[in-house]
């Protein structure tokens, strides 16, 4: 009789296996798993709030700061979702939309109109922030989920 599972949760390469009937799982091939851990895709890894430099700001200037975070290696370069976070700290997803009153002299008080820019490499998350002018609302920030790649 085979042996058709294994789940080794400890150590710093876990194992959850399972192999088609009939196949022993110590000595089964790439395609004789129905479950293997490194075929799961899209792990989440890293969950963080980035908090946007010039929050709270309500000026008309152009305000553009980058904030850069060191991640954890996973041996690739992960997958990204980004949610903003808007002036009256709701998350935003995909992008916030809004309408004002206002003048393009005083700037418009109640538009949001700010972007959010985002590079990943295998160990440094970069978040860039741009405030344009004549909008007097600023990101509070974002939070952004990595997830590991499957390595096979």
């Amino acid at each position: 009789m085979a042996k058709r599972g294994k789940i080794q949760l400890s150590g710093a390469n876990p194992i959850f296996r399972i192999s088609k009937p009939g196949v022993d799982v110590d000595s089964a091939g790439e395609n004789d798993f129905l479950l293997h851990e490194d075929h799961l895709y899209s792990q989440p890894f890293w969950w963080q709030f980035i908090a946007c430099p010039f929050s709270g700001y309500e000026g008309v200037e152009v305000r553009d700061q980058t904030v850069n975070r060191t991640i954890p290696n996973t041996g690739s370069v992960p997958m990204s979702i980004i949610y903003p976070v808007g002036s009256n700290g709701t998350i935003i997803f995909p992008f916030p939309k809004s309408e004002a009153a206002g003048s393009s002299a005083n700037g418009f008080p109640g538009l949001e109109r700010w972007y959010i820019w985002h590079s990943v490499t295998r160990t440094q998350l970069s978040v860039r922030f741009l405030k344009n002018d004549n909008s007097r609302r600023s990101p509070q920030g974002c939070y952004v989920m990595l997830m590991r790649l499957p390595s096979v």
